[in-house]
């Protein structure tokens, strides 16, 4: 069985259509999910879908990309201490395209590393072109895990620093893409007991569907491509990473 430990069912067209959107999850084996959050009406949404599909569990955060200022930190806060969610996120640091925003994002993202100290929640991690800044402002929060680098494609060095750093590397449908031949020899690197799998659906699908949709039910595909590059088979890797998110996010051993 698989577990997505990251994807937005709240997006559309999947949220108008979840009964057969899960359908099609649970054919492919999936039996667990954490749905990430950009802004607090997706968290909100993310909690109304665990209510109906205990399977997936919800997420609250704001993403970095989507920010419009400081005032739905409050609201995150009050939604995230009524309880009933499993991570905070998807936060972090995102700097693609610049800077332009840097304090917003910093300022946004300390706020919810401590609130998930607080309430003891691990972290859903978005990082692009700041990678060692949010390992910085975690330092700086005294946060010291668990959290999830989300769709992690980084070097060596990012994967030995994010362990160090109590951090799972939650490995995406980039692992399938031909190109990516640093990827697949960078995983083989990464301790069993802290690799996850996701697939950020409806963004980032595998190779064989580049251009289209990414539905959630593609994720035996990314485990298959995973598998073979670490030399186990489908079946063992699905059953490491679905443990090891059941361990993360509802704390069983």
């Amino acid at each position: 069985m698989y577990f997505d430990t990251h994807l937005h069912l709240d997006y559309e067209p999947f949220f108008r259509e979840l009964p057969t959107v899960v359908e099609r999850m649970k054919a492919a084996g999936i039996s667990g999910a954490v749905n990430a959050a950009i802004n607090v009406d997706s968290s909100k949404k993310a909690l109304s879908i665990h209510k109906k599909y205990p399977f997936v569990l919800p997420a609250a955060g704001l993403h970095p990309l989507y920010l419009k200022g400081r005032e739905p930190l409050a609201e995150l806060s009050a939604l995230l201490r009524a309880g009933g969610f499993r991570a905070v996120g998807e936060t972090g640091l995102d700097f693609w395209n610049g800077r332009e925003n840097e304090e917003l994002q910093r300022e946004c993202f300390h706020f919810q590393v401590l609130l998930a100290k607080e309430l003891r929640l691990p972290l859903l991690l978005h990082i692009r072109k700041g990678f060692y800044e949010t390992l910085s402002v975690m330092r700086e929060a005294g946060y010291r895990g668990p959290a999830v680098y989300h769709n992690f494609t980084g070097s060596l060095d990012m994967a030995k620093k994010a362990l160090d750093a109590n951090l799972y590397l939650s490995i995406g449908a980039t692992v399938t893409y031909p190109r990516k031949e640093n990827l697949r020899r960078v995983v083989k690197f990464i301790p069993a007991d802290r690799l996850l799998v996701e697939t950020d659906a409806p963004d980032l699908p595998p190779w064989s569907k580049k251009g289209e949709l990414h539905d959630p039910a593609d994720l035996p595909e990314t485990v298959r491509a995973l598998a073979e590059a670490l030399g186990v088979s489908g079946e063992e890797l699905a059953e490491t990473t679905s443990s090891n998110a059941r361990r993360l996010f509802l704390g069983e051993e």
